[in-house]
């Protein structure tokens, strides 16, 4: 059996992961020889959204794709298995440097990934099973914290539909890094509650 993913232009392991993939047989016998079957492209079938995520590949700009990623994500209800994996895969590639740059990344970013957690449950706990997407959405939350473009004093508000954060500068010893507790978001996004912890 031959298997290849389905094409999309992201993350061909990310849809093997998910078994989205075309398959053709080897059949035939001794005596007439060994020939392929025609091509079962069932998995194929994809949505016009996860078609649309699969373009954006061709966009170089991560403001650009986070831009694109929060309009694309927007009707939660929609969003399968493999939307939620390929929304991932893409935040995952917008660069720190453009985060860093542009707060307006940032909360692209945020939006995304609040939308992500409202999807349907069923596709969030079948992505995160398969692509360990919930798990990446926190780290790049992690990595969105760290760069948000704020002076000292200056205060970064976000409140979504399934989490809120606040993010302020302040002064720490050198010595001792900031890790933001992102545990209540964790909660949020793995078992998709609606309630929103507070702001801190």
């Amino acid at each position: 059996e031959s298997r290849q993913p389905c094409p999309c232009g992201i993350s061909s392991t990310t849809f093997e992961d998910l078994d989205l993939v075309a398959t053709r047989e080897c059949i035939g016998d001794f005596a007439t020889g060994a020939i392929w079957s025609n091509t079962e492209c069932f998995n194929c079938n994809l949505t016009g959204v996860t078609r649309t995520l699969c373009e954006l590949v061709n966009i170089d700009s991560g403001a650009q794709l986070a831009s694109a990623l929060v309009t694309i994500t927007d009707n939660t209800e929609e969003l399968r298995t493999e939307d939620v994996a390929l929304s991932a895969d893409l935040l995952e590639v917008i660069p720190t440097s453009e985060i860093q740059e542009d707060d307006r990344v940032t909360l692209d970013i945020l939006g995304t990934v609040d939308q992500l957690a409202s999807a349907p449950q069923e596709s969030i706990r079948a992505s995160q099973q398969n692509t360990n997407s919930s798990s990446r959405l926190l780290d790049i939350l992690q990595t969105v914290t760290k760069n948000v473009p704020l002076v000292e004093n200056e205060t970064l508000q976000f409140v979504g539909e399934s989490f809120g954060l606040q993010v302020q500068t302040v002064m720490v010893d050198p010595e001792t890094p900031f890790v933001p507790d992102l545990s209540s978001i964790a909660d949020s996004i793995v078992n998709n509650s609606n309630m929103r912890p507070p702001l801190a």
